[in-house]
């Protein structure tokens, strides 16, 4: 374990170590600088930057980049940020020497005391044989990586992170953040876009323990504090700080300190100024909302519904399909809880809400998404009173069913067996077909 003062260095090392929003914003006058001096790259390489420093040499770290001058440049800056704290290393893939395992294992075998962040390039590169190889390699040998000790920063382009997705999921399930350093300069192939890009987004937070979210909570308090105290720092890199803090308050249970935060992110995250960001704030806000417990629950449904219809002004399904399609299922999920408004009106916007998503949850593209939606999608059809309630609940049979596709004993055992339960309780209630045979399939 690394020790204390390595993870939390002193005022001058941690300046030095989390505070580099100026050389970001006003880089030398060189092509490579020119590529990455935009502040919302320079948040997110602080985010690198933080997760490095509270690893204590079990980050396993996805870093996406769209173009090699960017790489380069950002790789500069991270070895730059990180030298005083850790040993960073270069490793990199070829044809010759592409399992990632013994590659790390050769890196560093003469320094098995040494802190080292093992930046891995060249895995893009590979011919498809070879590249295939080492993603799967990557799924078997998942345990003996966290052994060697060491955080592993692998450098990913768009496609090479949907090979991932494919060929390693349960590493890709396991490993640490995702952090987007692509600038745009490129554009992805319509394979990429049709890929299920929208995991990068998906928070890591619920696979950590009570004890590794305080732990990464009293770290983002301490830089908050000192970010509020250094009139110098970017305004952006404070509101990033309080929306993980948020998140993490979210995920620790205390929802008003949580609400509070994201309030306060909102005075920055503007939607004339940052749209993008003010529209993912609004859907946390909303997230929080609909978990409260303090206050009238009615009215904290109707804000969560408010809140979501915000992010949705933003998060329309041209500009933002994955977003837009997450945060109808949140809405759709709030209409389902309503307690307010006539009842069959609610659910019917549910059901329209749940509907809209699966749009774009595709079981193609996204099959988890898409089950879960499909299962919810059928809850809310059994629920439904307009309409005739035997072809409401053989609507809702049809959705479990679909659900069950992808719901597998083997690969999602609760949900297969929650999907299970509410089938049951469909051929329970089910009013078509034979009175005895909905019963034995309902006990099946």
């Amino acid at each position: 374990m690394i020790p204390p003062q390595q993870i939390l260095p002193d005022r001058q090392r941690k300046k030095q170590l989390f505070d580099q929003d100026n050389d970001l914003r006003e880089p030398q006058a060189t092509a490579v600088s020119q590529t990455y001096s935009t502040e919302e790259l320079a948040v997110e390489i602080h985010k690198l930057v933080d997760a490095i420093a509270i690893s204590e040499r079990t980050l396993i770290a996805l870093v996406l980049f769209d173009n090699l001058t960017t790489r380069q440049a950002v790789s500069l800056q991270l070895n730059k940020t990180l030298q005083n704290t850790v040993t960073v290393k270069e490793l990199f893939l070829k044809p010759e020497s592409f399992h990632i395992t013994s590659l790390i294992e050769r890196g560093c075998d003469d320094e098995q005391e040494t802190q080292h962040v093992l930046f891995v390039y060249g895995l893009g590169g590979l011919p498809q044989k070879q590249r295939k190889q080492a993603i799967i390699s990557l799924n078997l040998n998942r345990e003996t990586i966290r052994q060697l000790g060491h955080t592993i920063v692998l450098w990913v382009t768009e496609d090479t992170l949907s090979e991932i997705v494919k060929w390693a999921p349960d590493f890709y399930a396991w490993r640490g953040g995702i952090y987007d350093l692509r600038t745009g300069v490129s554009f992805p192939s319509r394979e990429t876009i049709q890929s299920p890009i929208w995991l990068r987004k998906a928070s890591p937070l619920a696979a950590l323990s009570r004890r590794e979210l305080e732990e990464r909570l009293q770290l983002y308090r301490q830089l908050l504090a000192e970010r509020q105290a250094e009139g110098s720092i970017s305004k952006i890199a404070v509101a990033q700080t309080r929306l993980e803090i948020g998140k993490l308050l979210h995920q620790l249970g205390d929802i008003e300190q949580s609400i509070h935060h994201f309030r306060q992110t909102l005075e920055t995250y503007t939607r004339e100024a940052f749209p993008e960001n003010w529209a993912m704030t609004r859907n946390n806000l909303a997230n929080a909302y609909s978990d409260r417990i303090r206050g009238e629950r009615a009215e904290n449904i109707d804000l969560a519904i408010e809140h979501y219809n915000q992010a949705l002004e933003v998060y329309t399904r041209e500009a933002f399909p994955e977003d837009w399609a997450m945060t109808r299922n949140n809405l759709a999920n709030a209409y389902s809880n309503r307690i307010r408004g006539e009842r069959a009106e609610n659910i019917d916007l549910a059901i329209e809400h749940y509907n809209q998503a699966l749009e774009v949850y595709t079981r193609e593209a996204f099959p988890e998404k898409w089950a879960g939606t499909q299962n919810n999608l059928a809850n809310a059809y059994s629920n439904r009173i307009r309409g005739e309630r035997a072809e409401n609940i053989d609507l809702a049979i049809k959705h479990y069913n679909q659900a069950l596709e992808v719901r597998t004993r083997e690969a999602f055992p609760e949900d297969w067996a929650t999907t299970r339960n509410n089938l049951a309780n469909a051929y329970s209630n089910r009013i078509r077909g034979e009175r005895a045979e909905n019963i034995d399939l309902a006990i099946e």
